[in-house]
């Protein structure tokens, strides 16, 4: 499902975003990290069942998953959809040990946004609808449905508004 989306829709995820990225980074620097999180990098739960019964909820306008980076997959909505969103960063699901692994280095929201391997789905709902996906699965109001013409946007903690960049893994990439 990728083109029924509004403006004044809510935008959803569910589980954590930059989990399968933070764990990584970790492996590659020598950091520690739990079996929990590295799970999220050796081994993902695509959420097949809530995908399935997010959908037959009827609750759903929009849906795909993170799987190439949440940055990425906003913008394949937005695109599918002809809208843009409007993100905020306080409302973005991250794990507590992401955001200690990231320590002061200022790059949680690289690793939030545009890391990959997450495999949670990305969804918008009607503002009516939220309830009723609630209902069938834990999930994050991270946003807002808005104009084409914003852009796919993120309204960081302080107040301050950024374009998300379209970006995130690529698997056919020139590398």
């Amino acid at each position: 499902i990728r083109k029924g989306v509004r403006v004044g829709d809510k935008v959803c995820v569910t589980g954590h975003a930059g989990s399968a990225g933070a764990a990584l980074r970790a492996l590659e620097c020598g950091m520690h990290v739990t079996g929990e999180l590295l799970r999220t990098l050796f081994e993902p739960m695509p959420r097949t069942a809530d995908a399935q019964g997010l959908a037959a909820s009827g609750a759903v306008s929009a849906m795909t998953d993170t799987s190439d980076g949440l940055a990425m997959s906003l913008h394949d909505l937005a695109t599918a959809g002809c809208v843009g969103f409007m993100i905020y960063e306080d409302a973005l699901p991250v794990l507590e040990e992401v955001r200690a692994l990231d320590g002061n280095s200022g790059d949680l929201m690289e690793l939030v946004l545009y890391t990959g391997g997450d495999f949670e789905l990305l969804f918008t709902v009607p503002q009516d609808m939220v309830g009723v996906a609630q209902n069938v699965c834990n999930l994050n109001v991270i946003g807002d449905v808005v104009g084409q013409e914003e852009g796919v946007m993120i309204k960081r903690i302080d107040g301050v508004v950024e374009c998300v960049n379209r970006k995130g893994y690529e698997q056919l990439a020139n590398r």
